[in-house]
């Protein structure tokens, strides 16, 4: 089995941590970036299987970030923001799948899941 490499794009560092963390113990590479312009670097540069980005970023919102990541990529959006006033926008962007935010850390197991399902089905 080939390990998922995930780019995780949180400015928390706390919780960046806390889901690094986390989503190691999936057996995922996980590395995190604060911002959507350190994120665009790293998938050029590095190439990742999944982008994990918070909605609020500092320097614009993780739908704009998916906008300029290839449409290949599956995005999964952590978001406090409701679903109906973003999901829209955020499909049309290219994000897979959406995950809230609301004690994120011990929803791991559903985090885990929803990029190992938006992983395959990229590769297929």
């Amino acid at each position: 089995m080939t390990t998922v490499r995930l780019l995780l794009v949180e400015d928390s560092d706390f919780l960046g941590t806390q889901l690094q963390d986390a989503l190691r113990g999936y057996n995922f590479t996980v590395d995190v970036v604060s911002t959507a312009r350190a994120a665009e670097r790293h998938v050029a540069q590095r190439g990742v299987d999944c982008v994990v980005t918070n909605y609020d970023l500092p320097d614009e919102t993780g739908i704009k970030l998916a906008r300029n990541l290839p449409d290949s990529l599956p995005i999964l959006l952590l978001t406090t923001t409701k679903l109906e006033s973003i999901a829209s926008e955020a499909l049309d962007a290219g994000v897979t799948d959406f995950v809230h935010k609301d004690n994120i850390v011990g929803k791991m197991n559903i985090v885990a899941n929803r990029v190992s399902v938006a992983v395959r089905a990229g590769r297929q």
